[in-house]
């Protein structure tokens, strides 16, 4: 019978992990507490205007989470301190994309919900969902654009025309990513302590690895 030893290494980059995701899916738990507790306890069909609303304030955590990622691959094993710091430093061009990206959203998901009953629709909608996605894979591209990049001075808009360039050049990383949030979704509608605690972190890292790819 085969003993299977872990190394001492390996429980250290175990624990390491662990402590990371906890850490990073806390911090994220924590920026976005008021859209989380309006998508827990309402019902978000009702009150869609004001998650659409806090919504791009949760940007910069997402690329807070990002920019830790970026850190730790470069011997960075602090987690609070420099999600923090990453947070401070991009969240207005963070919150500005974040803002982008939800009136897009919101602009696409009514057009796809007055249409979508009419004689137009197996036209109208398929465009609809395809520009829905293109727009969710540029914005995470744009994300972790904004935290690679070394000039914060650099404005969003010059980011996002190339951020919409690599995703539909490297379409099967951006469907990855979109496939990725959708399961994250569904958890969180179906275990939102689940997903808060557990499967955050894992998959932003996930989306992140696909951006990298993209890159």
């Amino acid at each position: 019978m085969t003993t299977v030893r872990v190394t001492h290494a390996r429980w250290s980059a175990l624990i390491a992990a662990a402590y990371t995701t906890m850490g990073l899916n806390l911090m994220l738990a924590l920026a976005m507490s008021p859209l989380l507790a309006m998508l827990i306890l309402t019902d978000p069909v009702s009150t869609w205007p004001v998650l659409a609303i806090l919504a791009p304030f949760c940007a910069p955590a997402v690329t807070a989470v990002f920019s830790v990622f970026q850190m730790q691959r470069d011997g960075e094993s602090a987690v609070v301190r420099p999600f923090l710091r990453a947070w401070r430093r991009a969240w207005r061009r963070a919150t500005m994309l974040g803002a982008l990206s939800t009136t897009v959203t919101v602009v696409l998901l009514t057009d796809l919900a007055m249409l979508s009953m009419t004689t137009y629709a197996p036209l109208v909608v398929p465009v609809l969902w395809t520009l829905l996605a293109v727009s969710a894979a540029m914005s995470l591209t744009a994300a972790v654009a904004v935290v690679n990049s070394r000039r914060p001075e650099v404005p969003i808009r010059r980011i996002l025309m190339p951020s919409l360039i690599l995703s539909v050049r490297r379409w099967p990383a951006s469907i990855l990513s979109l496939i990725v949030i959708v399961v994250q979704l569904v958890t969180f509608a179906n275990a939102p302590a689940l997903a808060i605690g557990i499967t955050a972190a894992p998959v932003l890292y996930l989306i992140w690895t696909h951006a990298q790819e993209r890159a």
